[in-house]
């Protein structure tokens, strides 16, 4: 049962905790601006109202890239595409404002599409440069590649049910997905005020692994590609014939863009006996 606020004595006794050991956890959380007590008059004198300070809390658990001790990571910004092709609706959004003219692909080679938050196609492909793979010493072996994304099969606000989205790496055709509509009517955590809400407001997070075991997507298996079967890692490319929109930092629900992690066995004696692979 929901409530929008709760005295102290209701609030122990549905936790089965007693009013003092209830109070110090009160302050502490009061302290931390994650709630609100205000004192209010009652039937039988003063009493203290607990309620939330606010309606939702985002934490990033990955927000430091610099922390991997056995590779590397970087993400990339969603508007910074090496390679497009589109038919259909499509559009780009920025921190501000629209980019270019909605629907009409020739804004996908604006300037200013560096600066995009948010973009959709309805058909078509759009790929990204990756940073390049640098094995350093002769003792450093690829062990997995992590690629993740927040992504929506809707491009309209008009409730998309699904699409398909096909991954690729260089000329490596990676493996399908169904993606779908979250079944929830809000508004993205991120995402700007002035951005209707009618328009779409947040994806899913997708985490694509190329491990020794085969290609998964949210730990579902997709394909048999592994790091051996991969001769580089330049270019990572999303297909679709029937639409995705992408969320990038500050937009939708995950302040990320493209995050591209890649890790190493370093030393000989933590490789198996099989299945591993040098990144050429």
């Amino acid at each position: 049962m929901m409530h929008r606020a709760l005295n102290l004595v209701s609030l122990a006794h549905n936790l089965h905790l007693t009013s003092g050991a209830l109070t110090k956890h009160i302050k502490m959380l009061e302290d931390a601006g994650l709630v609100r007590v205000k004192s209010v008059s009652g039937k039988r004198g003063n009493q203290k109202l607990c309620s939330l300070a606010e309606n939702r809390i985002l934490i990033d658990l990955a927000h430091n890239l610099d922390e991997l001790t056995s590779g590397f990571a970087h993400d990339l910004n969603i508007g910074l595409y090496s390679d497009y092709m589109i038919q259909g609706l499509c559009g780009l959004v920025g921190n501000d404002g629209f980019i270019g003219r909605r629907d009409e692909k020739s804004s996908f080679a604006l300037p200013a599409r560096g600066n995009a938050k948010a973009l959709w196609l309805q058909k078509g492909y759009i790929s990204y440069l990756l940073p390049p793979v640098t094995l350093g010493d002769s003792d450093k072996i690829l062990k997995e590649i992590q690629i993740s994304l927040e992504v929506s099969p809707d491009l309209t606000g008009n409730g998309i049910p699904n699409s398909i989205l096909e991954f690729m790496l260089d000329d490596k055709h990676l493996g399908k997905i169904k993606l779908y509509n979250p079944d929830e009517k809000r508004r993205g955590f991120l995402t700007p005020t002035w951005y209707s809400s009618t328009l779409p407001q947040f994806g899913t997070l997708k985490l694509l692994r190329i491990t020794q075991k085969g290609t998964f997507v949210d730990g579902e298996k997709i394909s048999d590609i592994t790091p051996q079967n991969l001769n580089s890692a330049k270019k990572f490319s999303m297909v679709t014939d029937t639409g995705i929109m992408l969320f990038g930092h500050n937009f939708g629900d995950y302040n990320q863009g493209i995050r591209f992690n890649v890790e190493f066995y370093e030393k000989t004696e933590d490789m198996p006996n099989e299945n591993i692979a040098r990144l050429i």
